[in-house]
């Protein structure tokens, strides 16, 4: 799996596989709105990472703690982890899990139980950005360019109709 293109696309296999097995956007679902965010939602998986934003009206602290618990009773499941950010500048509850696949891959699972009204920035917001804006071949074109970071010169250039707009700007 040297080929970027071909590690993203199998990795992305992987993470629903994951996503599938461990039912978390079904049980997120119970407490809000589970919304797929990241380098998942883009379609274009380069670290084993998968991130959910939560949308309720109310985080409650209990609520995950169930989710997590049922979680860590599953085979592959190996660490957990809680942060109370209600009051900080994330204004959220943080859920990790880490999770070791079947190859041998550890994933990491990013989620935030956020207020439905969360003033943002949150990255929900970005989701649409890189669906309206880059193809799939001009996102993975991407991480095969030389001196590629999400921020450099060269990521703004990856995307012919919406430069300024792109994800990787």
């Amino acid at each position: 799996m040297s080929d970027p293109i071909t590690r993203s696309a199998e990795r992305l296999r992987s993470a629903r596989s994951i996503l599938a097995e461990l039912r978390l956007m079904e049980r997120w679902a119970v407490y809000g709105t589970p919304i797929l965010v990241g380098a998942v939602a883009y379609e274009l998986v380069v670290a084993p990472d998968i991130d959910i934003e939560v949308y309720c009206d109310g985080p409650r602290i209990e609520d995950g703690f169930e989710i997590v618990r049922d979680c860590a009773l599953l085979p592959g499941v190996k660490k957990a982890r809680f942060a109370n950010e209600l009051h900080g500048p994330d204004q959220g509850l943080y859920w990790q899990l880490r999770y070791l696949h079947d190859d041998g891959q550890v994933w990491k699972f990013d989620m935030w139980s956020l207020r439905r009204d969360h003033p943002g920035p949150v990255a929900r917001d970005l989701r649409h950005i890189a669906s309206f804006c880059c193809s799939r071949s001009a996102r993975a074109s991407a991480t095969r360019s030389p001196g590629y970071t999400p921020r450099s010169r060269l990521a703004s250039r990856i995307c012919p109709r919406r430069p300024r707009a792109c994800f990787h700007c």
